[in-house]
């Protein structure tokens, strides 16, 4: 999916990036803790088991059921967002608000729905 322009969403989600890669610099060079693998990346699942899980969610989606759709994005985001930034995302303040816009977003843009229901139709071809 192409990000034409900086959202309000996007904006957020660069600065989660951005608060994340900080934070694991300044806690690696200080932290005995912050070597330990999870934090030096070998927790987080590969690409492939992302997209395994992502299939796994829209097996069972008919890309004619909107409903269906519908109730498949939020868990499609959820699982993008805790890959990329990890777990411990849920904990931050704005994670149900972030969520809410992303999801919102997707389903009022009309481009942006076109593109997630590509990537289901992706999903579900290529796996």
């Amino acid at each position: 999916m192409a990000i034409d322009r900086l959202s309000s969403t996007a904006a957020l989600i660069a600065a989660l990036r951005s608060d994340a890669t900080r934070k694991n610099k300044a806690s690696a060079s200080s932290s005995p803790i912050a070597k330990t693998p999870e934090r030096l990346g070998m927790g987080r699942p590969s690409l492939a088991q992302l997209r395994l899980e992502l299939a796994t969610l829209v097996k069972e989606v008919s890309l004619d059921d909107a409903e269906a759709i519908h109730q498949v994005r939020p868990l499609l985001v959820k699982a993008i967002l805790l890959w990329e930034f990890g777990a411990s995302l849920r904990e931050h303040p704005e994670w149900k608000p972030m969520m809410d816009n992303i999801v919102q977003t997707l389903e009022v843009d009309s481009h942006q729905n076109e593109q997630f229901v590509a990537l289901i139709r992706d999903l579900k071809t290529h796996n």
